[in-house]
Order: C-alpha cells, then structure tokens, then sequence
C-alpha cells in the first residue's frame, strides 16, 4: 500500500538551511512531510516546545539517574545515558504519524503509548487534537511521569491521569488495551520481543489493531520474528505502521 496523503501536506521543496522550525504559537506544532525534513530539525523544534511547555527535562532526567539503583530499576533499560530528544519522539513526527492513523481508518479513538516517557503524544493530542483520541500512556520511571503531570496541569489546567508507571515486560502487568500501539526500541532485543508476543497472546480472540513501530530494533523484530503483523501499510526511514488481525 502507498503511503497515505497526508491532510494539509506542506511543500518542504525550500531551503532546508532555512529557521524552519522556530516555534509559531499560532501553531506550535506544525504538519510536515517527514520525507522532507530533516531529523535533526525535528528535535530541535521538540527541544523549543518542551522549554515553552515549561519542562524541566535535565532536572528530571538528574532524578532518574540517581534513583537507578532502586528496585523499580534495576536490570532496567532507563535511557539515562543519552539525550532525551534521542530517545523521545519529536512533536512533529508525532503529528505527522496521528494524522497518517487517521487516513488509514479515520475512527481511531483509543492509543496506547508504550514506554511514553514524558508522554509527548498526549501533547500533541491536546494541543493539535483538541483531545480526539482516547490515550493511555505507560511508563517506567516514575519521575518522568511525575513530571508530564506537572507541566499538563500547568498549561492546560487539567489532572493527567492517563499516563500509568508501569514494567511492560513484568510478567504481571497487563498492557492496555487499544486500537492502536505506539512501541518504540525501549529495551533490549529480548524486551521488545516479550511486549510484542505479549500484544498478540492479550489481542488473540477476535481483536485487531495497529502497530506503529519506531526504531531500527523495534522494526527489525517485526518483520523477522512476527509473521502475524502484515506488511507495513506505510513506512519511512524512522517507523512504520503494521496491521494484526487475529481472525486472519
């Protein structure tokens, strides 16, 4: 399948060199082709809007790092060791994959955010969505989450609850159910592997969904491993979206 049109798809054919990405609050997070931009800009214009939002990322990631020790953390991939604009989505990709689900099946309500960090995707939902989707957010470390719940309730003057603390690979946690996933490299390869087979064995009896993967390990895994997830109904150089059919 093509890669569906994305609705009010810009034409990037300018200047890459270009301040493309100074933050407009008129439209703070905007639609781009991703196939024509550069990744780099991305995390810049991310790393504005978390200041704008008011985060306190270092702080945080400070916290984490000395907390690594505990036992909520320990044998635990925490990312601490690199840059949270690596290992965080950036807003405008995030927009530009909603706005894709969208095209795919225009009924999508429920997400499902799988290692959500500061839960980037809820943001853009708010402020890009005006809240259209129903999204659960899990994540392990709980100064991250402690720290999205901050900013939301600041800027948007609401309590968000729907971001959980929570080990995707714990053999007792159930992962939420949804129409769509978000899972990302996370982990380790053995991680991944055990999320994926566990997303299957929860969605078994008559339940499909969509799989947006993103990363190298993350895609790579599904399309060796996992069989069951058909071909890629769009992709580009950072992720992809699988389908699953479980009467298929």
């Amino acid at each position: 399948m093509s890669l569906p049109k994305v609705r009010g798809k810009q034409d990037l054919r300018i200047n890459l060199r270009m301040n493309l990405f100074e933050l407009d609050p008129n439209n703070p997070i905007p639609l781009y082709s991703l196939d024509n931009i550069l990744r780099q800009g991305c995390k810049e214009h991310s790393l504005k809007l978390d200041q704008h939002l008011g985060f306190d990322i270092q702080g945080t990631e400070q916290k984490v790092q000395a907390n690594k020790a505990s036992a909520d953390y320990q044998h635990k991939e925490t990312w601490t060791h690199i840059s949270p604009q690596v290992f965080q989505t950036s807003y405008v990709e995030l927009r530009f994959i909603m706005e894709q689900l969208l095209e795919i099946n225009p009924h999508i309500r429920t997400l499902a955010d799988l290692g959500a960090a500061y839960f980037r995707i809820q943001f853009v939902n708010s402020i890009v969505f005006n809240d259209r989707f129903d999204l659960t957010g899990v994540e392990l470390c709980k100064e991250r989450i402690l720290e999205a719940q901050r900013v939301y309730k600041k800027y948007f003057g609401t309590e968000l609850k729907n971001l959980i603390q929570g080990d995707l690979c714990g053999d007792n946690f159930v992962i939420p159910r949804a129409e769509v996933y978000f899972i990302y490299d996370f982990g380790t390869h053995s991680d991944v592997e055990t999320v994926l087979a566990k997303l299957l064995v929860q969605n078994s009896a008559n339940n499909s969904f969509l799989l947006v993967g993103r990363g190298a390990r993350v895609r790579d895994i599904l399309q060796k491993q996992f069989s069951d997830f058909v071909n890629p109904l769009s992709q580009n150089n950072n992720f992809g979206i699988w389908s699953y059919n479980s009467s298929a």
